[in-house]
């Protein structure tokens, strides 16, 4: 690699999509990591983070901003979901709980963020608003939270708003509860953080698209995936099953990579 690392590590190339095994991992994600794993993998994306520099943020527009990909910064594209500390903005993830930090004279309400005593990775990041986002991350696992009002996170009071909508009521209550458990139990308990039910397929779909970016033939794909077996018997089938599953596989992981990976938030 040149200079401060100038180029941007070949990611389709250095994950040995040969390996199955290496995407078992994908298998056990929630969305917000499914997520990650289609996004690390854009180009464009890959060439911001790099343009971005030591200005994780950037607060220009387009591409460069960190908020063009619904991050509230840029995140190296090197680490999959299980090193990766990825700040999804809120606009984007309903996962995110967003509180007011307030002074407060009453013993049982205070808080102190980040909690002490976590067994789990914690990072702080200021938002260019004044507001202050906390991340705890652990084997793909994320909670998130934005803190509003005070910027000293000591002995403070935190409250939230109440949701009307049933769709967002849900996800609130969802997260009032992991910080709950987190709090309690100082880590990212597996239950609250369920794989997604589509994280088999999606793992098949970065396969493929990790496969087909390192320019391997579909049939070298199908061999890999499905076995001499199976590809011996299909691949020359008139209908050529196999060869459209692929084809449709690609396109669906191109899709989720360029702009789709938006839907695994929702």
């Amino acid at each position: 690699m040149s200079n401060a690392g100038a180029m941007v590590t070949d990611i389709a190339r250095n994950s040995e999509w040969r390996d199955s095994d290496k995407y078992a991992f994908v298998n056990s994600l929630p969305a917000v990591g499914c997520a990650w794993e289609f996004l690390r993998r854009n180009p464009d994306y890959q060439k911001a983070w790099l343009a971005a520099g030591p200005e994780p943020l950037r607060s220009v527009g387009g591409s460069g901003d960190a908020a063009a990909w619904g991050l509230v910064r840029f995140e190296s594209p090197d680490r999959d979901a299980r090193l990766a500390n990825v700040f999804w903005h809120r606009t984007v993830s309903r996962e995110v709980l967003t509180v007011m930090a307030s002074k407060s004279e009453h013993a049982e309400q205070i808080q102190q963020l980040p909690p002490y005593g976590l067994q789990c990775r914690v990072t702080v990041q200021a938002g260019r608003d004044g507001e202050q986002h906390i991340l705890f991350a652990e084997e793909g696992r994320f909670f998130q939270l934005e803190v509003h009002g005070l910027h000293r996170l000591e002995n403070v009071r935190l409250t939230t708003e109440i949701v009307l909508s049933p769709r967002q009521a849900a996800a609130r209550v969802q997260a009032l509860r992991r910080f709950s458990d987190l709090i309690t139990h100082g880590h990212l308990r597996t239950f609250l953080y369920p794989p997604d039910k589509r994280a088999c397929r999606l793992a098949r779909l970065l396969q493929v698209l990790d496969g087909r970016s390192a320019r391997a033939p579909y049939r070298d794909i199908a061999l890999v995936i499905f076995g001499e077996e199976r590809v011996s018997a299909d691949w020359s089938n008139p209908g050529a099953h196999l060869r459209d599953h692929l084809r449709r596989a690609f396109r669906s992981g191109r899709a989720l990579m360029m702009s789709g990976y938006r839907r695994l938030l929702e």
